[in-house]
């Protein structure tokens, strides 16, 4: 009899570790801060198998006092990363790269669909829902900030 009830508790154990490790998957990301540059909620949706491109999308917040540039980004889960808009001309929704972006003092930028995000050019491997790939941006002044970027079916 106490073999079974220690079996018990292990099966109980076992499925407490299981759903906690369950839990911190479904949590967002820690922010990544450097400097007085923070990104967070980054995130993708995940792409059909035979994509070629994503984008993802996140929020820098600038603390400091002065403003800072991001210059570029890099993954190894796409051949290339650009910064990019989309902005409605002319009824039209257009989007185009950008050389850099300016981030001023105080402020937050939201990278979301349909506006400013990282877009991604020849993903290595579709990106599956749940998983997680690193995101390095590029700052003027912060340096170089990772993220891990979540993707999910929605923001």
């Amino acid at each position: 009899m106490r073999m079974l009830h220690l079996s018990k508790l292990g099966c109980r154990a076992a499925a407490l570790a299981m759903a906690m490790a369950l839990g911190l998957a479904a949590l967002p990301a820690a922010p990544e801060v450097t400097g007085s540059v923070q990104v967070t909620g980054a995130w993708s949706r995940p792409t059909p198998p035979v994509s070629a491109m994503a984008a993802a999308y996140l929020t820098i917040t600038n603390s400091g006092a002065k403003a800072d540039r991001l210059l570029a980004a890099r993954t190894p889960a796409a051949a290339s990363a650009e910064i990019n808009e989309t902005r409605l001309e002319g009824g039209l929704s257009k989007m185009r790269p950008l050389a850099s972006l300016e981030i001023p003092p105080g402020q937050t930028l939201r990278f979301e669909p349909g506006a400013l995000h990282i877009m991604l050019l020849g993903i290595v491997r579709p990106l599956k829902s749940g998983t997680l790939y690193p995101l390095t941006l590029n700052f003027r002044d912060a340096g170089a900030v990772t993220v891990q970027v979540r993707v999910r079916d929605e923001p």
